[in-house]
């Protein structure tokens, strides 16, 4: 739980690193659902920390991708503390600027 949102994660490198599932070099930690009301957040967003996570952008993925969230800030989704709000996503869809990404903020 994190603020008003609860978030369902399959954490498989803590049951490998405990020995309760063996190891497998496909299997990854993944968010699985995000469920919650919103809850605007009235406070400025901290970009230190989505800029922080895994490196700049361009350096680690290319020109273009941006660093998107499940649960938008705007609505209460936050990244301190919460990294598995956070995923690669297309720049040009998470800034609206194709047809696609234009629907997609509409959402």
């Amino acid at each position: 739980m994190h603020d008003s949102f609860e978030y369902i994660y399959d954490d498989v490198v803590s049951l490998e690193s405990k020995g309760l599932i063996p190891f497998d070099s496909t299997q990854e930690p993944r968010l699985v659902a995000v469920y919650g009301r919103s809850n605007p957040k009235k406070t400025f967003r901290a970009d230190y920390r989505l800029k922080g996570w895994v490196g700049p952008n361009e350096k680690m993925f290319g020109k273009k991708w941006d660093k998107g969230h499940f649960i938008a800030h705007s609505i209460g989704g936050a990244v301190d503390g919460i990294e598995m709000n956070v995923f690669l996503q297309r720049k040009n869809l998470n800034r609206g600027w194709s047809n696609e990404g234009k629907l997609f903020r509409a959402m």
